[in-house]
């Protein structure tokens, strides 16, 4: 509920899987950067470093580097999609496929 929440306001999703799994699905709207490929993407992330940034990956543990390299680079509202995608299917939310 808080992650809707935040998407709502504007918050920026970071997709960490790899493409085959981020083809498979994903949350809609959410940016597919896997972690290897972070530095690469900054740039395009940088008008999100003063609002909500969610980052997510399977169960939760692959995110955690991302953010805190996020957070490094400057991001101040970075926070982890607890449970990971997993946790979304879950809680029967809609994924996207591509």
């Amino acid at each position: 509920q808080d992650a809707v929440r935040l998407m709502n306001q504007g918050a920026a999703l970071l997709d960490v899987r790899s493409a085959e799994a981020f083809a498979a699905g994903h949350i809609r709207g959410a940016r597919h950067l896997p972690g290897e490929r972070l530095q690469a993407g900054l740039d395009g992330l940088k008008r999100f470093k003063d609002k909500p940034v969610i980052v997510y990956c399977e169960r939760g543990g692959s995110a955690l580097p991302v953010m805190r390299a996020l957070t490094q680079h400057g991001f101040a509202r970075v926070v982890n999609l607890r449970g990971g995608l997993a946790a979304w299917r879950a809680e029967q939310l809609p994924v996207a496929r591509d």
